[in-house]
């Protein structure tokens, strides 16, 4: 069964760069990933590569100065044969954030912007998202975004930052189908079992959320998750989560991918 869902997906991410994505020819088409390492944007780099061939995928590796599992991102892209570049971040990242805490908004003295943390999370996705959409437009490539089902759904990602893409492969795929499929594309173990972080907080995503991508496909597909005798705690947990990432979630819902 799986085996026919991956095979769905090469097909219709083929179809879409066909038909969908503006070229008059496949052979011209180009693909923009924004390379972390993990299983995600491996998986997604290994299919572009399937469909279009490795010259004609481009991985960018996007450091925001210093990044501890940077060689992870070269390792991924030197296995596959894609194209990368590495563009830090870091410069525009810290030129940002000092205009904006010595900016008054608004004509008011004390109205002076105060940084707080959302913002120093989601600031260096948004950063990236121009990177990758500058280079789509110098090379007439399109962004294929990273993002999974799990992700999606609890809202673990950036409003037009890592959800800025022209199209998003593994959108209805749960964590555990990425990591199967990532293995039916031929993708290292070792990419595809590296704890999931957002590489913002320090966290992992599961510690983060408070619950496991596990728990949360549970709850999903069968209503309820985990122990019974902790099932009040940590399904509410669960489904307050869901209900807040509805905003964020309905934002998203027009970036096309496949159907399994």
């Amino acid at each position: 069964m799986l085996k026919e869902t991956f095979d769905s997906i090469v097909d219709q991410t083929t179809d879409w760069f066909e038909r969908d994505a503006g070229y008059n020819d496949i052979k011209e088409a180009k693909a923009i990933i924004g390379i972390s390492g993990g299983k995600d944007s491996s998986v997604v780099a290994a299919l572009c590569a399937k469909i279009l061939g490795p010259d004609n995928v481009f991985g960018i590796l996007m450091p925001n100065g210093q990044q501890p599992d940077i060689d992870d991102s070269r390792d991924l892209v030197s296995f596959l044969g894609i194209k990368s570049s590495e563009v830090d971040i870091g410069d525009a990242y810290a030129s940002l954030m000092y205009r904006l805490n010595r900016t008054t908004f608004f004509g008011e003295p004390d109205m002076t912007y105060s940084v707080d943390g959302t913002v120093k999370t989601n600031l260096p996705a948004r950063l990236r998202m121009c990177v990758e959409y500058a280079i789509a437009n110098h090379i007439n490539g399109r962004v294929i975004g990273t993002g999974n089902k799990a992700e999606d759904l609890v809202g673990w990602f950036t409003l037009w930052g890592d959800s800025a893409c022209d199209y998003q492969p593994l959108k209805n795929l749960w964590v555990d189908e990425v990591i199967e499929f990532g293995r039916y594309l031929g993708v290292p173990e070792r990419f595809l079992i590296k704890p999931p972080s957002d590489g913002m907080c320090g966290r992992t995503d599961e510690e983060a959320l408070g619950f496991t991508y596990k728990e949360l496909k549970d709850a999903c597909t069968f209503g309820f998750s985990g122990d019974p005798s902790q099932y009040t705690e940590l399904n509410k947990k669960i489904y307050d989560r869901l209900y807040k990432a509805t905003p964020k979630r309905k934002l998203i819902l027009t970036i096309p991918g496949p159907v399994v």
